[in-house]
């Protein structure tokens, strides 16, 4: 029934039917160390799309000299838990290098030189949304005099949900694009009431929440000459 990493001092008596003897000198003695409990007032907050603040404070029950910190974390679809270790010292950390708009569980604990203690609850965060990569394959084609088909597919890295694509087009030679909004499940669109016989320049980005991401590149198309009338 003692704690652990206590000391305690400790004197031996002997006891008769007459009464109850000398003391002898006292000893102290230091208790092994024990696994702590569980780290104290733990917040976890989205820093940006790829990394997530934690902070916390030392147990109230260390047990021991407590020799650092375990945090774990893990997202759907990972079998296993990434973990990083900090020192005695620490009380917040930044989890970098995570994924845009996805769910994180944070978890952690301490250790002592007798082992790890408990884990705390588990902390769900998500990261922010980040602006998505730039659509893959572009390609546009002449359908007829005023009108050029583009097409393309999704980006490889989303950055969160992706609201919708927007393209620019442009004669070449002049300075402001035309666009067109273009639905986030479409990878085809008709670029119409062009003009004949001309070349245009054309691009396209996909947005989300925060905004545009990157562009494709930029194709050439010239559209058809007309017919005499």
């Amino acid at each position: 029934g003692l704690s652990p990493f206590t000391e305690y001092t400790i004197r031996v008596s002997a006891l008769t039917g007459v009464g109850e003897g000398q003391t002898s000198d006292s000893v102290t003695v230091l208790t092994p160390a024990g696994a702590p409990s569980f780290p104290m007032d733990v917040e976890a907050n989205a820093v940006d799309s790829q990394s997530i603040r934690i902070n916390w404070q030392p147990p109230t029950e260390p047990n021991g000299n407590v020799l650092g910190y375990n945090i774990f974390y893990t997202t759907d679809g990972e079998s296993s838990n990434n973990q990083q270790t900090v020192g005695p010292d620490d009380t917040t950390y930044v989890i970098e290098g995570l994924r845009p708009a996805t769910q994180y569980a944070i978890t952690l604990n301490a250790f002592t030189e007798a082992g790890e203690g408990e884990r705390t609850e588990e902390r769900v965060v998500t990261t922010l949304t980040d602006v998505p990569g730039a659509p893959a394959s572009i390609d546009a084609t002449a359908v007829d005099t005023t009108s050029i088909r583009v097409e393309w597919q999704a980006p490889s890295e989303m950055g969160g949900t992706l609201l919708g694509y927007k393209i620019y087009y442009q004669l070449v030679g002049e300075d402001s694009p035309s666009t067109a909004d273009v639905e986030p499940t479409e990878i085809s669109y008709l670029l119409t009431e062009l003009q004949p016989y001309s070349e245009y320049l054309i691009w396209l980005v996909g947005y989300t929440e925060a905004g545009e991401g990157d562009s494709t590149e930029q194709v050439t198309v010239q559209t058809p000459q007309g017919g005499r009338s």
